[in-house]
């Protein structure tokens, strides 16, 4: 929408519009998620919303879908419905939503990041410095980089030892294209590894699809999320929308 129309939209339109209702308003709340397919989230909220007490409306934007939950009324009694029904919705998808509102998942994850005074090491092959870049995008963020000089030869960068073999850091390595694909690692074959101070590892091998900047969008969600649910001490696989390989880890 062009800045000047916004504007009267704001200023002139929508509180015309609202005089012709009587002083019924038109409230609503979204819900940006991230981890779960639309018709898989259509079936978590399924009867959680009565049609009569609000409107429950999705739009998926790759790699995400956004929940948008609309309620009409008087302004006070509007209000109050919506602050129930946003309830009742969270409570089916709680760990998939990030937040609401216009708002990406790398600012929540640095957020909280921040908030828990933690840093972030980021190792990246396969995302390209993708992941980099989107923390970077965030007013407030900073980073530093080295450039590893030698690789694990024996091992292979695209592996599960490479993927792990940084401490406390955030690794990604992976296929994406066709050129360096091979019957076991097709390609679309992602790594992930998460290293903590406290000494724990999670590394997981997905399998992902799509044209090559697809799944270098998708894998870089992936890590985003993964670091929102470990700062908010959630599982960081718990996706339905991406069911790890089985690999060699067999964590």
């Amino acid at each position: 929408m062009p800045r000047e129309m916004k504007v009267m939209m704001e200023q002139t339109v929508l509180p015309w519009l609202r005089t012709l209702r009587g002083g019924d308003v038109y409230l609503s709340r979204v819900f940006q998620t991230f981890g779960l397919t639309e018709s898989a989230l259509d079936e978590k909220v399924a009867g959680a919303v009565d049609p009569t007490e609000a409107r429950v409306s999705f739009r998926a934007s790759f790699p995400e879908i956004s929940l948008r939950l609309v309620v009409h009324g008087k302004p006070e009694a509007a209000a109050a419905r919506l602050e129930v029904l946003a309830a009742r919705i969270r409570e089916r998808i709680g760990p998939h939503v990030y937040g609401e509102g216009p708002i990406t998942l790398e600012e929540v994850a640095g957020r909280l990041l921040a908030e828990r005074r933690l840093t972030l090491a980021l190792a990246e092959s396969m995302t390209g410095g993708l992941v980099a870049h989107r923390v970077t995008n965030v007013s407030g963020s900073s980073i530093a980089t080295k450039q590893r000089t030698r690789r694990q030869r024996d091992r292979g960068r695209k592996s599960c030892e490479s993927a792990s073999g940084s401490p406390s850091a955030w690794r990604r390595t992976g296929i994406a294209g066709p050129e360096a694909a091979t019957a076991e690692k097709p390609a679309g074959t992602l790594w992930l590894a998460l290293a903590s101070a406290s000494g724990g590892t999670v590394t997981r091998r997905y399998q992902l699809w799509g044209e090559r900047d697809w799944m270098k969008i998708l894998a870089s969600q992936i890590a985003l999320d993964w670091l929102r649910r470990y700062a908010l001490g959630q599982p960081v696989t718990d996706s339905q929308l991406f069911r790890p390989r089985s690999g060699r880890d067999g964590r």
